[in-house]
């Protein structure tokens, strides 16, 4: 099976603005044409000791190729995080990505239909006058049986919603 999902990890370096003119490492995270997102790994590293072409570090120190492995374990772990959103079928960004690297936000997991209904029925309930909220109700109940009978979860994952979804939704509502 081929995914429809892209995702890549680069590592490049930048001046810091600082008096000793040295140079900080990225990771570059890109994901699904999100808005790509950056990771510092390493402070204070000098030019010279970067290969610019191959967006990786010489070789030619042993601690050099200590880090150089240690940008592995990096690469191999946002990958990972990136395997794990896809099989959760969690929101695939590159901000995601690198929230669950740093380990903040909220845990990232499956983002549903129903459950998407329920937090702006939770919302609206006490801001909208009753006759709307029994619109917006009648709606749930109407979205819920319809992903009840159509798939086997009797849910939808956000990031799976088309056009089929919304107009087989019209067909149902009539």
């Amino acid at each position: 099976m081929r995914s429809e999902n892209t995702f890549g990890v680069r590592f490049a370096i930048r001046l810091n603005k600082n008096k000793r003119k040295d140079y900080s490492v990225f990771a570059r995270i890109s994901c699904n044409n999100s808005a790509e997102r950056e990771l510092t790994i390493k402070g204070s590293f000098q030019m010279e000791d970067w290969d610019d072409g191959k967006g990786w570090p010489n070789l030619t120190t042993k601690e050099l190729k200590e880090f150089a492995t240690y940008l592995e374990k990096v690469k191999s772990k946002l990958t990972a995080i990136f395997q794990d959103l896809e099989l959760k079928e969690g929101v695939l960004t590159a901000e995601n990505i690198k929230n669950c690297y740093l380990c903040i936000g909220p845990d990232i997991q499956k983002v549903t239909m129903l459950q998407l209904c329920k937090i702006a029925y939770d919302k609206f309930k006490t801001e909208i006058k009753k006759g709307s909220i029994k619109n917006y109700g009648a709606t749930n109940d109407y979205v819920e049986r319809y992903c009840q009978w159509k798939y086997a979860a009797g849910d939808i994952p956000l990031r799976h919603l088309n056009f089929n979804f919304i107009d087989g939704l019209y067909t149902y509502i009539l």
